[in-house]
Parts: C-alpha cells; structure tokens; sequence
C-alpha cells in the first residue's frame, strides 16, 4: 500500500505491534472530483518546463526560417506547440507564451490569498517569473538556431528587412487574442486531465492563423518570437538597431493588448468562470466525514471547506 499522506485507502493495513490487520478506511464516497492530492509541481519545477518548451519552440521557428514552403512550416509549429502542451501542461500549465501566462493571471478566481496548488491554477504572483523563463527560453533558442543550425551560421548575416506593417499587426492582435481565449476556455472546460484536448485546441489555433496569414505578412502569436530574433539580430547586424527595437516594441504591445482582450472577453462571456469560494465539492453529503478525517491534506492543497452539490 502507498505510503503518501495524501492517498485515501480503502484497504487494511497490518499493524507490526500486534499482528493485526487494522480495520479499513470508509469507502471513499461516490463523486469526490479529488481521490488523490498529489505533491504540487515547486516553482522551479514549473519555470524550467516554460522554459524548456519556449526554447524548443524557438528552435523549430528558426528551422522553419529556412523551410520555403509556408504550410510545412505553419502545421510544424502546430504540432510542436500541441506535443510540448501534452508533455509539460502538467507541471507548468503548458503557457509557453507570456501573452497566454498574462491572460491567465487576469483571469485567475478572485483568490490571490489561495496557495497555487496545481498547474492549473495561476496567479498574478507567478506571472513574473514565467515571462522570465520564456524569454530566457526564447533567447537561448534563438542563438541555437541561428549558430548551430544555419546552413550559413558562420558567416555574418545581415538585418533581414523589417517586415512592419499595419496589416501585420492586426493581424497578430486578432490571432493572439484568438489563441488566448481558446486556452483560457479549454483549461476551464477540460481542466487538469485534459491536456491532450487544450493541445489540440492550441496547435489548431496555430496553424489555422499561420496558414490564413502567410501572405499578409508575418504573424507571431506569441511575443518570445520577436523577442529572441531581435535578439539575435541586434547581435549579429552592424545595421542601425532602431527599427529592431521599434518593431520588437510594437509586436510587444500589440501581444500585451491580445491578453487584454481575450480576459476581458473571458470574463464577459464567462463570468460564473471567475467566482470562487474555497471549497472541494463533492456530490454527496456522505463525504463529510471523509473531509473531516482529511482535513489538513485538503487544506494544505489550498481547499479551504468541502460544499455539496446536492445540498
């Protein structure tokens, strides 16, 4: 039998003093959504997958940079985003995009005072340190593609031209604001265990507005692109860094803005989503006693009364 404090048996477990089995715990009622606490991801835990996956999706970007063909290279950074949601969601959430890790913080139930105990559950406080692991990620990414991976990574290359529009823009808020709605509304709906679904739901969003956009100009979705290029452009290039830095600022605020608006729409839409009253809830009275027993595993993960539904 698992020794962790934070499993609920059912089963007898024989007592070294006496040799005696000891009786059994109630059968854990029907209906209880948590059978199993388990340890919550550390903080360290959940920055290093953010900024695994940023990395690794910067690095399919600049392999991509030399792909001719734009739906090979729109449906690979689909597929790269969806297998890295299914792989860290349940250590970190799967953001892997300051604008989405934004969103979700503005969203957040009104409970800054409740512990994060899952990796679903996000404060404002965690917002900080994510975009720092993502952007972290995304410059480390960057210089791997463009040094190591580059048919011509030893040879000096020029600023590329600076690919700055209006149409761009709005293009990018639209998208993004898309991108982010859809992952705050899957979370919700799918929650913990359905990381295979909110991967799906992501990559499509991806792919879709890559491929819808190919020839309006270039769209992001996510602000650690621009960031980590420019990077590596204002490194590499003795041109003038003014319109890297120009561009780098607009793409930053136009992605800032996406994140605004997909809350704001969250919250219009969706505004039971954002109410919030401490409690486990369980479908039957007959839980009570188990909450009592387990008081404080369930406290400790940040539940602070059990409700009923059929109360």
């Amino acid at each position: 039998m698992s020794t962790s404090p934070y499993l609920i048996s059912t089963t007898p477990s024989l007592s070294h003093d006496t040799g005696h089995y000891l009786p059994a715990a109630p059968p854990e009622p029907q209906g209880l959504q948590q059978r199993r606490i388990r340890r919550p991801p550390q903080l360290q835990e959940r920055l290093l997958a953010e900024g695994l996956g940023v990395f690794l999706i910067l690095t399919t970007v600049g392999l991509n940079a030399e792909q001719p063909n734009t739906v090979v290279a729109s449906v690979s950074g689909g597929l790269i985003l969806m297998s890295l949601i299914y792989c860290f969601g349940s250590v970190s959430g799967g953001h892997f995009n300051p604008a989405v890790s934004l969103g979700f913080s503005l969203t957040n139930p009104q409970h800054s005072s409740a512990p994060t105990t899952t990796s679903t559950s996000f404060s404002f406080s965690d917002l900080s340190g994510y975009v720092g692991a993502q952007m972290f990620g995304a410059l480390c990414g960057a210089i791997v593609s463009d040094k190591a991976f580059s048919p011509s990574a030893d040879q000096p290359q020029p600023a590329p031209p600076f690919p700055l529009s209006l149409r761009a823009l709005m293009l990018d808020l639209l998208f993004t604001s898309v991108l982010v709605l859809v992952m705050l509304r899957t979370r919700e709906d799918c929650g913990s265990e359905g990381r295979q679904q909110e991967g799906w739901m992501a990559g499509m969003v991806v792919t879709g507005a890559a491929m819808a956009s190919s020839h309006h100009g270039e769209v992001y979705l996510n602000p650690t692109i621009p960031f980590g290029q420019s990077m590596v452009q204002l490194y590499d290039s003795h041109s003038p860094p003014l319109p890297v830095i120009v561009r780098l600022l607009a793409f930053t605020a136009i992605h800032t803005l996406a994140a605004l608006i997909a809350a704001a729409l969250h919250r219009l839409l969706w505004p039971s989503s954002h109410q919030y009253d401490g409690s486990l809830q369980c479908r039957s009275t007959s839980c009570a006693g188990l909450w009592e027993s387990h008081r404080r595993e369930y406290m400790e993960a940040g539940f602070d009364r059990v409700s009923f539904l059929d109360a």
